[in-house]
């Protein structure tokens, strides 16, 4: 749920309540605007425990505000927490950071509401227990090179992307990059990131001959 704003207000209790409310009225959140979170102060400025408790909702959202300053980006977003699958194998703190999950079922948008590469959370703040992650470089909403996220490059997985072509086709871009994290409770994977490809770098270790071939023949 966004709430938009031109300056560096935080929104006012009856926009938070009724932003609460557009979400559930309840369960964990997260605090971001419309670009950037600060999970690295994720109990002060980032993480919401409980959305029913609008108290700490005002308290977390002026927070990170105070925090962006002149930084600040659109206003502030709030989202659900939900949990991604960890490298190691257990349950994966929180998507966290730079935009909107919209998922396998819908695709968000750097710049945006959109995205977050490397979901972030408790763990991921601290570099510990990384997503599992991926990556995919598409053309005229065909996926021309799937890889690991560059933060985890040794990662091997296979992401399914049967819901994603036609959201990436929508999105009117011809070359576009996403990245998506597996749930933690095995429902399927979460578009976290979508860009331009500006900033998506490529890991370490990945053959891009296949993907610079169809840009240059494009």
């Amino acid at each position: 749920v966004w709430i938009p704003s031109d300056g560096t207000a935080a929104p006012t209790p009856a926009e938070l309540a009724d932003a609460v409310a557009r979400l559930g009225g309840t369960g964990p959140a997260i605090v971001k605007d419309y670009v950037k979170s600060r999970k690295h102060e994720w109990h002060e400025a980032c993480y919401v425990p409980e959305l029913a408790d609008l108290a700490t909702v005002g308290r977390v959202v002026g927070r990170f505000v105070e925090l962006q300053g002149e930084s600040l980006a659109g206003g502030v977003v709030l989202r659900r927490y939900e949990e991604f699958e960890r490298a190691d194998g257990t349950g994966r703190a929180a998507d966290g950071a730079e935009g909107d999950a919209s998922g396998a079922g819908g695709a968000g948008g750097r710049g945006g509401t959109g995205g977050v590469g490397n979901a972030g959370g408790p763990n991921g703040a601290g570099g510990d227990g990384r997503a599992v992650e991926v990556r995919v470089w598409w053309l005229d909403g065909r996926p021309i090179l799937v890889g690991p996220h560059p933060d985890t490059p040794h990662q091997r997985v296979e992401p399914d992307l049967t819901h994603v072509p036609a959201l990436v086709r929508r999105l009117g871009c011809r070359f576009v990059t996403t990245d998506l994290a597996s749930r933690a409770d095995g429902s399927g994977w979460r578009v976290v990131e979508v860009g331009d490809g500006q900033v998506s770098d490529l890991p370490r270790g990945v053959d891009a001959s296949g993907l610079l071939a169809s840009l240059i023949a494009a």
